[in-house]
């Protein structure tokens, strides 16, 4: 386990959110988002997953805080609830589930490792995207 994953796990134990690991680790689950979403290269290909939402933030400093606001922002705007798997394309070999309150909890943890961070419908019918450059990305999956 490294560094960022134990700082995950030390949260959880700390009660920062009932999330738990999910079955399969984050190669299976990308391997489901690569069959429900078009790609480029190891990427979704967000303008073509139709009204998809998109928008940067370049200040660095506020990465972490703008997508809290998005993740909200989308919550909200698109009714959604239940269970939702995390997973990261780098520095953590896990995915995660939970509900999206335990996940708020979660958040500025979550934040802290510098990779990609994908948040999914326990379906995958919807994703959410932070990635390291500041993009934030959400959208329904074109293929049922």
């Amino acid at each position: 386990m490294n560094y960022y994953e134990q700082e995950i796990i030390n949260a959880l134990a700390a009660g920062k959110g009932n999330v738990v690991c999910a079955e399969g680790g984050a190669d299976e689950v990308f391997a489901r988002v690569m069959e429900r979403y078009p790609v480029h290269g190891s990427k979704i290909a967000w303008s073509c997953v139709e009204g998809s939402v998109e928008e940067q933030e370049w200040n660095l400093d506020l990465h972490s805080q703008s997508f809290e606001r998005f993740f909200r922002d989308a919550v909200s705007k698109f009714g959604l609830s239940g269970e939702l798997v995390y997973v990261g394309d780098g520095l953590t070999d896990f995915a995660l589930s939970g509900s999206i309150e335990a996940f708020e909890g979660l958040l500025g943890v979550i934040f802290e490792v510098p990779h990609h961070h994908y948040f999914l419908g326990h379906d995958l019918d919807w994703c959410m995207c932070l990635s390291m450059e500041g993009g934030m990305s959400f959208g329904f999956s074109p293929i049922p």
